[in-house]
C-alpha cells in the first residue's frame, strides 16, 4: 500500500488512492493488528504461533488492499455512497429495491429495507423462496426492476437507481430527482401482508413453467398439503381487510386490521424459527408459506397481528459461552497459582 501511494504520486494519472485519510485509516488498522499480534505471541516459541500471526497478517493487508481497490465504481465516489442518506430519506420504513448502477447493501446505508443486498444478508427463508420460482441467485440477491411482477409480490414501493436510468419504461413513476439518484414510485406495490382466497400445493407450484410460478404468487398461496388439509376451509370466502395500519417496528412489524371473515393472511418476510406470533394479545402458528414466507390464521372482525423476532439459538448459545468463558478463566487462575507454587 505505500507503493501504491509512492506510485500515485509519481504517475499523476493513476488513481490508486481516491481518499488518503482512508489509506491512513488503514494503515493505522494494521500497525495495531501488528503491535496486538506481537503481546498476544511474543512469548510463544513454537513455529506454528509465528504461522498464525502471518497468516492473521496476510488476511488483514489482502482484505483491506481488495475493499479498497473495488469500493470505487463508475456511478459515484465511496463518499458519495456513505453519503447516499442524505439524499434517500422516506417518512417510514418501507420496502426498497435498486438496479445494477447503485452499490449492493446502499439500504443499510440510507437505513431502510432493500432487496438489493449480499447474499450474507439474507435468511434461508429468503433463499428457499428464489429457488422455488427458478431465479438466479449469485454472489448478490438482485430482483431485477425489469420484473414487475416480482417487485410488485414482494411489496417493493420504491425503485432506487442512479440519474439517467429509464425505470418509466416497466411502470414505475419518477417521485423525485436527487444530484446522485432517482427514487421512483412503484404504485402496483402489494401489501406486504396480503389475503389470498386460493391455494396451490407446494407440489402443483413446482409443476409450473417459471413464467406462470411468478403470476401465481399474487392469485394462490403455496401450502404444503398438510397445512391445506388442515386450512382449507378458510379458502373460498372473498375474505377482504379494511383499515388495514401495518407497520414495521423493532424487531418485527405489527398489522392491524378489520377482516370480513375469518381466512389466512400472507406476510412476504422470509421464515424463520425465531419468529413469534400474537393476535390480539394472543399466540399463533405460523404457517411456512410460499416457499420460504409466513403466514397466520384471521379471524373475523378485528385483528392485531404483531411479529416479534429472536434469533433462534442464541439464548442457548450466549449461556454456552458465559460458561465456557467462566472456565476458561478459571482454567487461567489456577494455572497461575501451580506456576507460582512450582
Amino acid at each position: 500500500m505505500i507503493v501504491s501511494f509512492l506510485l500515485s504520486k509519481i504517475h499523476k494519472d493513476l488513481v490508486l488512492i481516491h481518499s488518503p485519510k482512508f489509506f491512513v485509516l488503514i494503515i493505522v488498522g494494521m500497525i495495531i493488528d501488528l503491535v496486538m499480534m506481537y503481546l498476544i505471541f511474543m512469548k510463544k516459541k513454537e513455529p506454528f504461533k509465528y504461522v498464525m500471526i502471518g497468516v492473521i497478517l496476510f488476511v488483514s493487508v489482502w482484505g483491506n488492499c481488495i475493499v479498497y481497490k473495488y469500493k470505487d465504481s463508475s456511478f459515484n465516489s465511496y463518499v458519495n455512497y456513505l453519503n447516499s442518506y442524505k439524499e434517500i430519506k422516506f417518512d417510514e420504513l418501507v420496502r426498497t429495491n435498486s438496479d445494477g448502477s447503485v452499490y449492493a447493501n446502499i439500504g443499510m446505508i440510507y437505513k431502510n429495507i432493500s432487496l438489493y443486498t449480499f447474499n450474507t444478508n439474507l435468511s434461508g427463508g429468503s433463499f428457499k423462496f428464489y429457488n422455488s420460482i427458478d431465479y438466479p441467485i449469485v454472489v448478490s440477491t438482485l430482483v431485477k426492476p425489469s420484473d414487475k411482477v416480482l417487485n410488485d409480490f414482494l411489496g417493493v414501493k420504491y425503485i432506487i437507481t442512479a440519474k439517467g436510468t429509464n425505470m418509466s419504461e416497466y411502470g414505475y413513476v419518477l417521485e423525485r430527482e436527487t444530484d446522485n439518484y432517482q427514487i421512483y414510485l412503484n404504485k402496483e406495490a402489494m401489501d406486504i401482508g396480503i389475503v389470498l382466497n386460493d391455494y396451490i400445493s407446494e407440489d402443483e407450484f413446482k409443476l409450473l413453467e417459471t413464467n406462470d410460478k411468478w403470476n401465481t404468487l399474487g392469485d394462490k398461496i403455496i401450502l404444503s398439503s398438510k397445512d391445506i388439509d388442515k386450512y382449507k376451509s378458510l379458502f373460498g370466502k372473498n375474505v377482504t381487510l379494511m383499515n388495514k395500519e401495518f407497520k414495521f417496528i423493532n424487531n418485527g412489524f405489527r398489522d392491524k386490521f378489520e377482516s370480513s371473515d375469518d381466512g389466512i393472511i400472507l406476510y412476504t418476510v422470509p421464515y424463520d424459527k425465531g419468529w413469534k406470533a400474537t393476535s390480539n394479545g394472543k399466540e399463533l402458528e405460523i404457517i411456512e408459506a410460499d416457499n420460504g414466507f409466513m403466514a397466520v390464521k384471521v379471524n373475523k372482525g378485528e385483528n392485531d397481528i404483531k411479529f416479534d423476532y429472536f434469533p433462534y439459538g442464541l439464548k442457548e448459545g450466549l449461556i454456552i459461552s458465559g460458561i465456557a468463558l467462566v472456565i476458561y478463566i478459571g482454567y487461567i487462575i489456577l494455572d497461575k497459582k501451580k506456576r507460582h507454587l512450582a
